[in-house]
């Protein structure tokens, strides 16, 4: 095993599970604080008589949250993959899954992009 990876057989699962998940999880929390405060600010814009502009916030992070999700699912699932593939010289299937990581998280950017006129 290599010295990079050898802590992954000799570690207990639960610290393993934390410390390969905190990136993903700083990730998501930077999401939710940049939320926040893009709350805060049109909060601030628009004053306490405009609810409909936090009520519009208030929508649009759940589909935000789903969106960043579904991309960090792909990247980390795809880029494990991939690695895997190329260590192993299988430079087609690397490939291969690089387009089928591709292609959905493509479609997915291009429908949120077109759905945010209907938003509004």
């Amino acid at each position: 095993m290599d010295e990079k990876s050898e802590f992954l057989g000799k570690d207990n699962i639960k610290k393993l599970l934390f410390k390969l998940s905190a990136p993903i999880v700083i990730g998501m929390l930077v999401q939710a604080i940049y939320n926040v405060v893009d709350t805060f600010f049109v909060g601030m814009a628009y004053g306490t008589d405009d609810v409909q502009a936090i009520g519009g916030l208030s929508i649009a992070f759940p589909i935000q949250m789903m969106v960043v999700a579904f991309g960090i699912v792909l990247g980390t699932g795809g880029s494990s993959i991939i690695s895997r593939a190329l260590g192993a010289r299988e430079n087609e299937k690397a490939e291969k899954v690089l387009g089928n990581v591709f292609f959905p998280e493509f479609n997915i950017k291009c429908a949120y992009s077109h759905s945010l006129p209907l938003l509004s």
